[in-house]
Protein backbone atom coordinates (compact mmCIF):
# COMPACT_ATOMS: atom_id res chain seq x y z
CA UNK A 1 0.00 0.00 0.00
CA UNK A 2 1.33 3.27 -1.34
CA UNK A 3 1.78 6.05 1.63
CA UNK A 4 -0.99 9.03 1.26
CA UNK A 5 1.04 12.10 -1.32
CA UNK A 6 0.43 14.65 1.15
CA UNK A 7 2.83 16.99 -0.22
CA UNK A 8 6.22 19.03 0.84
CA UNK A 9 5.64 21.21 4.49
CA UNK A 10 4.34 24.92 4.15
CA UNK A 11 7.25 27.25 3.91
CA UNK A 12 7.62 29.12 7.22
CA UNK A 13 9.80 30.42 9.82
CA UNK A 14 12.01 27.80 11.59
CA UNK A 15 11.33 29.97 14.73
CA UNK A 16 10.22 33.18 15.77
CA UNK A 17 6.62 34.86 15.66
CA UNK A 18 4.08 34.91 13.48
CA UNK A 19 1.41 37.46 12.57
CA UNK A 20 -1.97 36.41 12.82
CA UNK A 21 -2.07 37.36 9.09
CA UNK A 22 1.62 34.80 8.60
CA UNK A 23 -0.84 32.88 11.03
CA UNK A 24 -3.94 32.85 8.37
CA UNK A 25 -2.22 32.54 5.25
CA UNK A 26 -0.64 29.01 6.34
CA UNK A 27 -2.48 25.93 4.53
CA UNK A 28 -4.61 23.29 6.62
CA UNK A 29 -3.26 19.98 6.21
CA UNK A 30 -5.46 17.69 3.63
CA UNK A 31 -6.67 15.31 6.28
CA UNK A 32 -7.52 15.67 9.76
CA UNK A 33 -7.25 11.47 10.84
CA UNK A 34 -4.89 8.78 9.83
CA UNK A 35 -6.88 6.59 11.90
CA UNK A 36 -10.49 7.66 12.98
CA UNK A 37 -10.29 8.52 16.50
CA UNK A 38 -7.08 6.79 17.40
CA UNK A 39 -4.19 9.03 15.75
CA UNK A 40 -5.17 12.23 15.01
CA UNK A 41 -2.41 14.82 12.61
CA UNK A 42 -0.30 16.80 13.83
CA UNK A 43 -0.97 15.96 17.41
CA UNK A 44 0.60 13.72 20.43
CA UNK A 45 -1.84 11.30 21.43
CA UNK A 46 -1.61 9.49 24.93
CA UNK A 47 -2.84 5.58 25.17
CA UNK A 48 -3.36 4.66 28.48
CA UNK A 49 -4.28 1.40 30.13
CA UNK A 50 -3.24 -0.84 33.41
CA UNK A 51 0.21 -2.85 31.93
CA UNK A 52 -0.87 -6.41 30.13
CA UNK A 53 -4.14 -4.80 29.02
CA UNK A 54 -3.10 -5.34 24.95
CA UNK A 55 -2.78 -1.48 24.60
CA UNK A 56 0.77 -2.23 22.20
CA UNK A 57 -1.51 -5.10 20.15
CA UNK A 58 -4.54 -3.24 19.81
CA UNK A 59 -2.03 0.02 18.61
CA UNK A 60 -0.42 -2.76 16.27
CA UNK A 61 -3.72 -3.35 14.77
CA UNK A 62 -4.44 0.25 14.41
CA UNK A 63 -0.94 0.29 12.67
CA UNK A 64 -1.74 -2.03 10.24
CA UNK A 65 -4.80 -0.47 8.92
CA UNK A 66 -2.98 2.40 8.72
CA UNK A 67 -0.15 0.99 7.12
CA UNK A 68 -2.48 -0.77 4.62
CA UNK A 69 -5.13 1.85 3.99
CA UNK A 70 -7.93 -0.23 5.75
CA UNK A 71 -10.46 0.29 7.98
CA UNK A 72 -10.63 0.34 11.57
CA UNK A 73 -13.59 0.02 13.74
CA UNK A 74 -15.69 1.77 10.58
CA UNK A 75 -13.37 4.51 10.15
CA UNK A 76 -11.08 4.79 7.01
CA UNK A 77 -7.37 5.21 7.63
CA UNK A 78 -4.85 6.85 5.33
CA UNK A 79 -1.17 5.35 4.85
CA UNK A 80 1.72 6.35 6.36
CA UNK A 81 5.14 4.99 6.99
CA UNK A 82 5.67 4.53 10.86
CA UNK A 83 9.23 4.68 12.96
CA UNK A 84 8.23 2.59 16.31
CA UNK A 85 10.34 3.19 19.46
CA UNK A 86 10.19 0.08 21.38
CA UNK A 87 11.29 -1.14 24.82
CA UNK A 88 10.97 -4.72 23.96
CA UNK A 89 13.53 -6.92 22.76
CA UNK A 90 13.75 -8.53 19.28
CA UNK A 91 12.05 -12.06 20.71
CA UNK A 92 8.75 -10.00 22.94
CA UNK A 93 8.72 -7.98 19.71
CA UNK A 94 8.33 -10.18 16.97
CA UNK A 95 6.01 -12.45 19.25
CA UNK A 96 3.44 -9.51 19.46
CA UNK A 97 4.06 -8.48 15.64
CA UNK A 98 2.94 -12.16 14.85
CA UNK A 99 -0.08 -11.88 16.58
CA UNK A 100 -1.86 -9.15 14.25
CA UNK A 101 -2.07 -10.97 10.59
CA UNK A 102 -0.77 -8.51 8.00
CA UNK A 103 1.94 -6.91 9.99
CA UNK A 104 4.84 -9.00 9.97
CA UNK A 105 7.28 -7.89 7.73
CA UNK A 106 5.84 -4.81 6.35
CA UNK A 107 8.26 -2.59 4.36
CA UNK A 108 6.83 0.86 5.90
CA UNK A 109 6.95 -0.37 9.39
CA UNK A 110 10.41 0.50 11.11
CA UNK A 111 11.52 -0.22 14.67
CA UNK A 112 13.59 0.26 17.42
CA UNK A 113 14.31 -2.76 19.57
CA UNK A 114 15.64 -2.39 23.42
CA UNK A 115 19.19 -4.16 21.94
CA UNK A 116 19.55 -2.07 19.15
CA UNK A 117 19.51 1.45 21.13
CA UNK A 118 22.53 3.32 20.56
CA UNK A 119 24.65 3.63 23.93
CA UNK A 120 25.77 7.12 22.96
CA UNK A 121 22.41 8.39 23.06
CA UNK A 122 22.06 8.96 26.73
CA UNK A 123 19.20 11.52 27.02
CA UNK A 124 15.51 12.22 25.81
CA UNK A 125 15.94 15.17 23.68
CA UNK A 126 18.96 13.37 22.05
CA UNK A 127 16.69 10.33 21.06
CA UNK A 128 14.15 12.95 19.69
CA UNK A 129 16.42 14.36 17.52
CA UNK A 130 17.83 10.75 16.17
CA UNK A 131 14.04 9.78 15.75
CA UNK A 132 13.50 13.45 13.95
CA UNK A 133 16.38 11.95 11.49
CA UNK A 134 15.04 8.44 10.84
CA UNK A 135 11.44 9.86 10.11
CA UNK A 136 13.17 11.99 7.24
CA UNK A 137 15.01 9.29 6.18
CA UNK A 138 11.87 6.92 5.84
CA UNK A 139 9.20 9.68 5.27
CA UNK A 140 7.36 8.55 7.94
CA UNK A 141 4.57 10.44 9.44
CA UNK A 142 3.69 8.79 12.61
CA UNK A 143 6.37 7.77 15.39
CA UNK A 144 5.35 5.61 18.60
CA UNK A 145 7.13 5.98 21.63
CA UNK A 146 6.61 2.74 23.50
CA UNK A 147 6.82 3.46 26.41
CA UNK A 148 7.10 6.87 27.31
CA UNK A 149 8.64 5.94 31.17
CA UNK A 150 11.45 3.92 29.06
CA UNK A 151 12.19 6.69 26.58
CA UNK A 152 11.57 9.92 28.38
CA UNK A 153 14.56 9.40 30.93
CA UNK A 154 12.63 11.35 33.62
CA UNK A 155 14.04 12.15 37.21
CA UNK A 156 13.44 9.84 40.50
CA UNK A 157 9.58 10.38 40.92
CA UNK A 158 8.99 12.25 37.87
CA UNK A 159 6.23 9.59 36.62
CA UNK A 160 4.19 11.21 39.45
CA UNK A 161 5.33 14.94 38.47
CA UNK A 162 2.80 16.69 36.34
CA UNK A 163 5.27 19.60 35.96
CA UNK A 164 7.70 16.59 34.56
CA UNK A 165 5.67 14.95 32.62
CA UNK A 166 4.51 18.30 30.70
CA UNK A 167 8.12 19.36 29.81
CA UNK A 168 8.91 15.91 28.66
CA UNK A 169 6.03 15.97 25.93
CA UNK A 170 6.70 19.83 25.11
CA UNK A 171 10.22 18.40 24.29
CA UNK A 172 8.54 16.78 21.31
CA UNK A 173 7.31 20.41 19.63
CA UNK A 174 10.05 21.03 17.02
CA UNK A 175 8.93 17.42 15.50
CA UNK A 176 5.59 18.93 14.10
CA UNK A 177 7.60 21.68 11.76
CA UNK A 178 5.76 18.69 9.51
CA UNK A 179 2.25 19.63 10.39
CA UNK A 180 1.84 16.01 8.75
CA UNK A 181 3.65 14.21 11.39
CA UNK A 182 1.77 12.43 14.35
CA UNK A 183 3.56 10.81 18.03
CA UNK A 184 1.75 8.35 19.89
CA UNK A 185 2.60 7.80 23.20
CA UNK A 186 2.26 4.43 25.30
CA UNK A 187 1.98 4.88 29.37
CA UNK A 188 0.75 3.08 31.90
CA UNK A 189 -2.35 4.39 34.44
CA UNK A 190 -1.84 3.33 38.07
CA UNK A 191 -2.68 0.57 39.67
CA UNK A 192 -6.06 0.47 41.11
CA UNK A 193 -5.76 3.11 44.05
CA UNK A 194 -7.87 5.57 45.70
CA UNK A 195 -8.92 9.36 45.70
CA UNK A 196 -8.63 11.61 48.39
CA UNK A 197 -12.02 10.58 50.06
CA UNK A 198 -10.85 7.01 50.11
CA UNK A 199 -13.00 5.84 46.94
CA UNK A 200 -11.41 3.22 44.32
CA UNK A 201 -10.23 5.42 41.48
CA UNK A 202 -12.21 5.48 37.96
CA UNK A 203 -9.60 3.27 36.05
CA UNK A 204 -11.46 5.63 32.65
CA UNK A 205 -11.32 8.84 34.84
CA UNK A 206 -7.82 11.08 33.53
CA UNK A 207 -6.92 11.22 37.14
CA UNK A 208 -6.14 7.76 36.88
CA UNK A 209 -3.10 8.41 35.01
CA UNK A 210 0.13 9.21 36.71
CA UNK A 211 1.23 12.83 36.05
CA UNK A 212 -2.38 13.53 34.50
CA UNK A 213 -2.17 17.29 35.03
CA UNK A 214 0.81 17.04 32.38
CA UNK A 215 -0.37 14.49 30.29
CA UNK A 216 -3.53 16.97 29.85
CA UNK A 217 -1.36 19.98 29.11
CA UNK A 218 1.29 18.52 26.74
CA UNK A 219 -1.13 16.41 24.44
CA UNK A 220 -4.01 16.71 22.36
CA UNK A 221 -5.12 13.30 22.36
CA UNK A 222 -5.73 10.70 25.32
CA UNK A 223 -6.91 7.59 24.94
CA UNK A 224 -7.77 5.74 28.34
CA UNK A 225 -8.45 2.40 27.98
CA UNK A 226 -9.33 -0.69 30.58
CA UNK A 227 -10.68 -4.18 30.38
CA UNK A 228 -11.30 -6.85 32.79
CA UNK A 229 -8.80 -9.77 32.95
CA UNK A 230 -9.44 -12.62 30.52
CA UNK A 231 -12.12 -10.63 28.68
CA UNK A 232 -12.36 -9.66 25.05
CA UNK A 233 -14.26 -6.27 25.71
CA UNK A 234 -12.26 -3.44 25.75
CA UNK A 235 -13.95 0.23 27.18
CA UNK A 236 -12.48 3.48 25.90
CA UNK A 237 -13.19 6.98 27.16
CA UNK A 238 -11.28 10.06 25.10
CA UNK A 239 -10.08 13.30 26.42
CA UNK A 240 -8.48 16.16 24.68
CA UNK A 241 -8.76 18.89 21.63
CA UNK A 242 -10.47 16.05 19.16
CA UNK A 243 -13.07 13.67 21.24
CA UNK A 244 -13.46 15.16 24.77
CA UNK A 245 -16.02 13.35 27.02
CA UNK A 246 -16.60 10.58 24.03
CA UNK A 247 -16.79 6.93 25.22
CA UNK A 248 -16.36 3.38 23.12
CA UNK A 249 -16.84 -0.21 23.51
CA UNK A 250 -14.63 -2.68 21.62
CA UNK A 251 -14.90 -6.19 21.58
CA UNK A 252 -11.59 -8.58 19.92
CA UNK A 253 -12.89 -11.60 17.91
CA UNK A 254 -9.79 -13.62 19.19
CA UNK A 255 -10.36 -16.38 16.08
CA UNK A 256 -10.21 -13.22 13.41
CA UNK A 257 -7.95 -11.00 15.36
CA UNK A 258 -10.51 -8.07 14.09
CA UNK A 259 -11.47 -5.27 16.82
CA UNK A 260 -15.32 -4.78 16.61
CA UNK A 261 -17.02 -1.43 18.15
CA UNK A 262 -19.96 -2.32 20.03
CA UNK A 263 -20.87 1.12 20.71
CA UNK A 264 -19.77 5.12 20.77
CA UNK A 265 -21.17 8.21 22.37
CA UNK A 266 -20.43 11.38 22.59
Amino acid sequence: METAALGPPPETPEYGLLTLEELDNLPEPELEWYAPYWVPVGTKTVLCAYPKTGKTILLFHILKSILNGEEFCGGKCTPAKVVYLSEQTQFEFKKQIEEVPGLTGHPNFSVLLAERQDPMISSWAQTLHWADDEMKKRDAKILVVDTFLSYAKLPEDGENDSATIQKALNEMNFLFKDPYRSVVVLHHTCKPSKDKRGETLDPLAIEAVRGSGGFVGGAGHIALMHGKPKSTVRNFTFYGRHLHGASMEMVLDKNKSLYHMTSYSR
